[in-house]
């Protein structure tokens, strides 16, 4: 056999190793990392900053409800404007 006979075989299976590691990695993933604590920690992480700052920018956006505008009241505090120098 030649190279160009073995290369279509050879690349099949490559691949079948390939998709076999991804997979078992994703079930590692699934049932060892995700939806632990460390795992909501990364996700309040990340989310909670972006939620605190749209908070105080999100009255200029839409019509808020007399709960809503309770509620960014005492969450929003003058230092958030004031400048850091």
């Amino acid at each position: 056999m030649t190279n160009q006979e073995q290369y279509p075989k050879r690349a099949n299976e490559l691949y079948d190793q390939i998709a076999a590691t991804h997979s078992e990695k994703v079930k590692f993933w699934s049932g060892n990392i995700v939806f632990t604590w460390q795992w909501w920690l990364g996700v309040v992480l990340a989310v909670v900053p972006w939620i605190l700052y749209c908070i105080p920018n999100i009255s200029d956006y839409v019509e808020l409800t007399p709960v809503w505008k309770f509620i960014l009241l005492t969450v929003k505090k003058e230092s958030y404007a004031a400048p850091l120098w």
